[in-house]
């Protein structure tokens, strides 16, 4: 019989079924199946915030945890000299490890028109002292004494201070990059007080190139008898060695001379995390900046100078509150002037992001 390759492979099939027939009615085989699955999610990070304020004692403003972006939290009408008030900031983070800038920023100004001054107080102005990147209870604080610039040193608690530099700039690009403190252009032997838990620095403006209203970058570096290396202020100064400067505006007592009294440099703030939430300075609780004019404040932690990158590791809630007065020896240099102030707030994931740099990059 000659077969053709069709049909030989049509025999086959036939044979296997036939095999296929004969084994069902022989045999039942057990049998178990086990299944799994995997999923794959990409995490979030959403920050959401929530507020209160007040002018006077009266709560005028409250919201619950929210996404927002641009509304208006706040308005506080018809500031008078003497008034106060708090605007407290809640940031919840209910997802993943994150790290945190924030800045404030005037967005914009009103001259009200009435500029006629007299005699205005210029307040001493102070900077957290932030030790081996920890903020303390150390303090640098800054105020002018006739044509005297005068930078004090205050140790932290239980510390004392084994040696200090100090720089004065127009600008934080003037420093240095990579900037050591010997390269500063003042160190303990120019200071007039030098002690265990307190420098004083008296610089006459002539010999730093400064004069009243000028806005100028200070690099205040001191080293704790505990081997930390401490710097004032918020901003990086340029470079990676973490070296920290603040921005200031020489203030003058006598104003009479000078375009002094917009809002924005009458009111004085405090910014502390405040855990209570109680608008008030406790013990224990981390202030950031203390007495400090609005403007210069903005100048410090605006998106201009890279906002400003909270210590704590981002989960959970924390309470930031801005309490501010408006000094009764204010006059009519802020009559009529108004201001539009934001706070912006960015997360970025921390898993896998050990070196974060600002979403807002200084030049």
């Amino acid at each position: 019989m000659k077969l053709n390759r069709r049909a030989i492979l049509a025999s086959l099939g036939v044979m296997g079924g036939s095999a296929a027939i004969a084994g069902a009615g022989t045999q039942a085989l057990f049998s178990d199946t086990e299944r799994v699955t995997t999923t794959a999610t990409a995490g979030e990070i959403d920050i959401q915030l929530d507020w209160k304020a007040y002018h006077n004692g009266t709560r005028i403003a409250a919201m619950e945890p929210t996404d927002t972006d641009g509304v208006v939290a706040a308005q506080f009408d018809d500031l008078k000299p003497g008034d106060t008030g708090c605007f407290s900031l809640s940031l919840h983070n209910e997802t993943n490890p994150a790290w945190v800038w924030l800045a404030v920023d005037i967005e914009s100004e009103t001259d009200g028109g009435d500029d006629s001054t007299g005699e205005t107080d210029c307040s001493e102005v102070t900077y957290p002292l932030v030790c081996g990147q920890d903020t303390t209870d150390g303090t640098v604080t800054v105020s002018t004494d006739d044509s005297t610039l005068v930078v004090e040193y205050n140790a932290p608690t239980g510390e004392s201070f084994t040696e200090s530099h100090l720089g004065i700039e127009d600008d934080y690009d003037d420093f240095q990059k990579n900037v050591a403190p010997g390269q500063l252009t003042y160190s303990d032997g120019d200071a007039t007080t030098v002690e265990a838990g307190y420098i004083r620095y008296e610089i006459p403006f002539g010999e730093a190139g400064i004069k009243c209203g000028d806005e100028i970058v200070i690099a205040a570096h001191a080293s704790s008898d505990s081997g930390e290396t401490c710097w004032a202020g918020s901003t990086e100064l340029p470079g990676k060695n973490w070296a920290l400067g603040m921005t200031h505006e020489v203030c003058c007592g006598d104003s009479s001379d000078t375009e002094a009294g917009q809002l924005a440099d009458n009111i004085y703030v405090d910014v502390f995390w405040d855990d209570d939430q109680d608008c008030e300075i406790d013990q224990g609780e981390t202030v950031e900046y203390e007495d400090i004019t609005l403007r210069s404040l903005t100048e410090n932690i605006g998106k201009e100078t890279g906002g400003m990158m909270p210590a704590w590791y981002s989960q959970g809630t924390q309470y930031l509150s801005f309490a501010w007065n408006i000094p009764i020896s204010v006059g009519n240099e802020i009559q009529g002037d108004s201001l539009e102030l934001s706070f912006t707030v960015y997360a970025e994931q921390r898993r896998h992001n050990d070196n974060p740099s600002s979403p807002w990059p200084t030049s």
